[in-house]
């Protein structure tokens, strides 16, 4: 495939192979920028890799799908009709069916890099023997994360449960004394915390944890996957374009403290097609989310050290350049 991305910045999201989004993106005086039409059909999991599309929204809603779980991320990988052009989902699923030769799709890019964080009253709960302590996804991303890294948290006793909502509502209801909850709910439950009259904090990074572990700002956790197809390579270089440049755009934006320009884009998308819980909550917790944007040959490395928590050794063949 000829080279997928057309560079519209000189100054990427993240500095150097294992660096994090930061905010030393360009600007202009435009708050919105161009809009972007295409026939390309997308597929996305719901909260914040739904969010790396939020500026194709207003123009190409017809041709976004967002959905929960991973089953229809699944199924549409290693559907021969191809319906979509291109999905988005957790970097362990495509790259595993890509390595074994069971889907068509390409590992074009990174669009976020960890979400996750141990909410509690304060850091001493953590220290307490006796710390009931809830969490989720224990087979999936969230958890495995989690387990590579809770030894710096002098962790033992984990009560993992199916959805991050119900660890929050552990947490919420006095039936755990931490828990582990992903952005934008962890922003979300110390709301809700708020309106109980209970106190709630961020008493741990999972992100930086990981970053003293393997020295990476961030893990690769939700990934761009293309059909590897001649018909069809301008259209996706012309995307991924697009894609990059909005990512970066809304980062700058919230980076030097103006959020109008994301909000708007949410209310006009929907927060409940997003499948996030409001724009302000949104707004408030973006940085935490570990949104960027990264070619995946520029970050070869993360994708190794990542995929090995799950048995997988990368193979740059499966992405495309």
């Amino acid at each position: 495939m000829k080279k997928l991305l057309t560079i519209l910045v000189s100054v990427l999201l993240m500095t150097g192979c294992s660096s994090v989004p930061s905010s030393n993106t360009p600007t202009d005086s435009d708050s919105n920028t161009q809009a972007f039409t295409t026939d390309l059909k997308i597929l996305s999991p719901s909260g914040a890799p739904a969010l790396a599309l939020l500026n194709l929204f207003e123009d190409n809603s017809d041709q976004i799908t967002v959905v929960e779980g991973a089953d229809v991320l699944q199924a549409s990988f290693v559907s021969p009709e191809h319906e979509y052009d291109v999905i988005i989902a957790p970097t362990n699923l495509g790259v595993k069916l890509a390595l074994s030769g069971k889907t068509d799709y390409r590992l074009a890019a990174v669009v976020t890099w960890g979400n996750l964080y141990v909410l509690a009253e304060n850091e001493e709960s953590l220290k307490n023997d006796a710390v009931r302590f809830a969490a989720f996804g224990e087979q999936a991303v969230p958890g495995l994360v989690f387990e590579s890294v809770k030894d710096q948290l002098h962790l033992d006793d984990v009560t993992y449960y199916s959805a991050v909502t119900e660890a929050q509502a552990a947490l919420l209801s006095k039936n755990a004394d931490a828990a582990l909850i992903a952005e934008p709910a962890a922003t979300a439950t110390i709301a809700k915390a708020k309106e109980k009259e209970m106190s709630l904090q961020v008493v741990a990074d999972i992100q930086s944890l990981w970053e003293s572990k393997t020295g990476s700002k961030g893990y690769p956790q939700a990934s761009i996957f293309v059909l590897d197809t001649d018909e069809n390579t301008q259209k996706i270089n012309d995307l991924l374009t697009e894609i990059e440049a909005s990512m970066n755009k809304f980062h700058s934006e919230v980076s030097n403290g103006s959020t109008d320009h994301l909000t708007a884009s949410i209310d006009a998308a929907g927060a409940e097609t997003l499948g996030v819980p409001n724009a302000q909550i949104v707004a408030k917790s973006y940085l935490k989310m570990g949104l960027g944007y990264r070619a995946a040959s520029s970050c070869e490395q993360e994708l190794s050290d990542f995929l090995s928590l799950f048995g997988i050794s990368y193979d740059s063949k499966i992405a495309v350049r």
